[in-house]
């Protein structure tokens, strides 16, 4: 199957077995609008403030693309440090 090849082909070490648990190299992290909030609260929580490869990170809005009011742009500006 194409999946086990891509995760066999990514693994850090040993090999993918059907229900184990696997550490994995990724090529890109998504992160969606809805869970920002969420992601940001957890990295200032945990003090993180960079993150080892920018250019593998990338955001897609689904839940807000047209920002309905004032509290959900706020919302969104925060999680991502935006200034408007």
């Amino acid at each position: 199957m194409l999946v086990d090849q891509i995760i066999s082909n990514h693994l850090v070490e040993g090999t993918a077995k059907a229900g184990e648990i696997v550490t994995v190299s990724v090529d890109r992290i998504y992160i969606q609008d809805g869970n920002s909030p969420t992601i940001a609260r957890l990295f200032a929580e945990h003090q993180i403030n960079q993150v080892s490869d920018p250019d593998r990170i990338a955001v897609f809005f689904d839940h807000s693309v047209i920002w309905p009011n004032v509290d959900i742009a706020n919302r969104i500006r925060v999680s991502f440090g935006l200034q408007y």
